[in-house]
């Protein structure tokens, strides 16, 4: 099993990377995390 705090740096690199696609969408973010991870709707509206 993956850390969590590895999780977190993995979720923020994606949260960059849809940053500057300007495609952020729930669905992109969900597909490309691992399983029980998840990113609120607040830190989506803050990109």
């Amino acid at each position: 099993m993956v850390a969590k705090a590895s999780l977190v740096k993995l979720r923020d690199e994606l949260l960059k990377k849809a940053k500057r696609r300007k495609v952020v969408t729930y669905q992109w973010i969900s597909d490309e995390l691992p399983s029980g991870v998840s990113v609120s709707g607040e830190e989506l509206d803050d990109l």
